[in-house]
């Protein structure tokens, strides 16, 4: 089963329940087939090898390039340590004087560096006031790029989701695991088109993708 079929899958068995937020035509929920906490579904693969291919670096870097102006601050959910990976990427593409914050469950707090404007969070994604504290110690109010490679389950990525508060008029929302994974095949799905272009990488190939999002200036 290649990602374009395991799409369809799971998309067929989304519940489109009302919805409250900003840019989501419904909300997708996937029970009772399977719980919306679940970040894996356990279906056959085959799978991609690797966590972060090609493909998705070519990605990232695109969503970077959809910037209008250099960004002031890069956001990204899920840390990775070991280049090459989306971190090392991002860290790669920002100006100096451009922040980065990176947020993980783990203590990734070795990759900090002031000077090169660099910051961690050890909590969960969903947290939002740990980032925006840290945001108002940096004299920051806006995100224009952010990378979601967390937990992958319809709830989380709804969560995530509400970041869209503090991007800025511009900015770009990117998130990886857009084939296999609950929560971004059903969110971006979600997304209205009247507000937000939605862009597919890897969708059809065997690799773990990713999605781009930006909204629409009239």
């Amino acid at each position: 089963m290649g990602s374009t079929e395991r799409v369809a899958q799971i998309l067929g068995y989304v519940t489109k329940l009302p919805s409250d937020s900003y840019g989501l035509k419904w909300r997708p929920s996937i029970a009772p087939h399977y719980p919306d906490g679940l970040d894996w579904l356990g279906l056959p693969g085959p799978y991609p090898s690797g966590h972060f291919s090609d493909l998705d670096h070519r990605a990232l870097e695109y969503a970077y390039n959809k910037l209008s102006a250099p960004p002031k601050l890069i956001v990204e959910i899920g840390v990775d340590v070991y280049p090459p990976s989306s971190t090392s990427t991002l860290l790669k593409l920002k100006p100096n004087e451009c922040t980065y914050i990176g947020i993980d469950i783990s203590d990734k707090s070795h990759l900090n560096n002031v000077e090169n404007n660099v910051f961690t969070i050890q909590t969960d994604s969903i947290e939002y006031e740990k980032l925006y504290q840290l945001m108002d110690s940096l004299h920051l109010t806006e995100i224009d790029l952010f990378f979601v490679d967390g937990e992958h389950s319809v709830n989380e990525v709804l969560w995530e989701w509400k970041y869209w508060e503090k991007m800025s008029p511009n900015g770009v929302m990117a998130f990886h695991d857009i084939n296999f994974h609950p929560g971004p095949i059903t969110v971006l799905d979600a997304i209205d088109r009247d507000i937000f272009s939605v862009e597919y990488f890897g969708r059809g190939e065997l690799d773990w993708g990713v999605g781009v999002v930006q909204r629409l200036i009239s």
